[in-house]
């Protein structure tokens, strides 16, 4: 519940027009994210989990969806 409430928190800072990018470095628990900025990359189907999969492809670029368990 509480890393839960803290992404809703998060994706809130990104709906009110704060980067992404920014957000991700500061956020993330990926090391990764210091250098890409959250950006995932290009990726196909079966490449990632099948739920975030799901919500990747059918959330609309520029969206932010809903987080994902």
């Amino acid at each position: 519940v509480l890393a839960y409430n803290r992404i809703l928190k998060i994706r809130d800072m990104i709906l009110k027009g704060a980067d992404f990018g920014k957000v991700a470095r500061d956020s993330s628990e990926d090391p990764s994210a210091k250098e890409n900025n959250g950006e995932l990359g290009y990726f196909t189907g079966m490449q990632m989990v099948y739920p975030f999969e799901t919500v990747a492809f059918n959330t609309k670029p520029g969206t932010v969806s809903m987080p994902v368990r």
